[in-house]
């Protein structure tokens, strides 16, 4: 995905997602911990919380399906191909 939409420079998107993920790795666990010490008293909060995260990330995913869609379209229409 980085080299199709990051073309000239893909080795800096990948750096950036690898960062992310790293930094969520090491949040998340900590961020569970104090809602299941200081909150609701047991881990379910922060199922939930990933839960909620990844559904994000899943709308966000079908957001960028159907402008890339709608983009190809867009394209077909422009430039037919004869």
């Amino acid at each position: 995905m980085a080299g199709r939409y990051y073309p000239t420079r893909p080795a800096k998107m990948m750096g950036k997602m690898t960062v992310s993920y790293g930094v969520a790795q090491i949040l998340a666990p900590a961020i569970t911990g104090w809602l299941a010490a200081s909150r609701a008293g047991d881990y379910a909060v922060g199922l939930y919380l990933a839960a909620g995260v990844m559904l994000v990330g899943s709308v966000l995913l079908l957001v960028l399906k159907v402008v890339q869609r709608r983009e190809a379209n867009a394209q077909a229409t422009l430039c037919p191909q004869n």
